[in-house]
């Protein structure tokens, strides 16, 4: 799933840089359609307000290298 997505932002990760360093960017197919300073906003905008469907957008971080994505949760009890 989101394979294409994946392909362009590996594929263009350099001139993502210029552009868009350090900020969360939404791709969908082969184009950029929106840039947030976190992944939340990035999420909650796209599914939220530009009725995106979750799953059929790819939210990455432009980062010179990849990092881990770490999603925490607290249970209570």
């Amino acid at each position: 799933m989101l394979e294409r997505e994946e392909g362009y932002f590996k594929n263009n990760r350099r001139s993502l840089l210029a552009e868009y360093r350090d900020r969360f960017v939404v791709i969908v197919g082969e184009e950029v359609v929106g840039h947030y300073d976190d992944q939340w906003t990035a999420i909650k905008t796209e599914s939220r307000d530009n009725k995106r469907e979750i799953g059929s957008f790819l939210v990455r971080q432009v980062t010179e290298t990849d990092r881990p994505i770490i999603f925490r949760s607290r249970v209570r009890g």
